[in-house]
């Protein structure tokens, strides 16, 4: 982020509200693959910054996707990859991710962007200590939180861009 302010949430549709949430519900079923292909077309769309923070999700949602063995991943005939594989391609993208969501306020489009950076980070410590050897004993735990959508969830079409909630 360039500027010395907070940037102020993105003015979303109820349709667009709707996209977000069913992201972060399918992130929080660890379907981190659909997670990533659900978020993409809203951060297409998006300016600046909502789309650098919408982009820091999809890297999360792929970190999260390659640490916890591809859970989701199409084709799922095809084996995972090998752990250190894995390990090699989730790390820059949690650090991907805590870049792009420097800068953003504690709260930012719903979401609790102090917890995520701390997700970040705990994930970044355990994986250290684990290494690839270990990477199956990864903590679930250390998932960031699912934001409250539920209530904007369900907001009609009349959400209209600009409105607050």
């Amino acid at each position: 982020m360039s500027s010395s302010l907070p940037p102020a949430d993105p003015a979303l549709t109820g349709a667009e509200l709707r996209t977000y949430d069913a992201g972060w519900q399918q992130f929080a079923q660890r379907q981190f693959w659909h997670a990533h292909e659900c978020w993409e077309p809203l951060w297409r769309q998006q300016p600046e910054p909502a789309r650098s923070f919408l982009q820091g999700l999809i890297q999360l949602a792929a970190a999260y996707y390659l640490l916890l063995g591809e859970l989701d991943r199409p084709g799922a005939a095809r084996p995972a990859r090998p752990a250190p594989q894995r390990l090699s391609g989730a790390l820059p993208n949690l650090d991907k991710a805590e870049a792009r969501l420097h800068g953003f306020p504690p709260l930012y489009l719903h979401t609790d962007v102090a917890a995520l950076r701390h997700a970040i980070a705990s994930a970044r410590g355990v994986l250290a200590t684990l290494g690839a050897e270990r990477l199956a004993e990864f903590p679930l735990a250390l998932l960031p939180p699912r934001p409250p959508l539920t209530s904007l969830a369900g907001s009609g079409e009349d959400a209209v861009k600009g409105e607050k909630r």
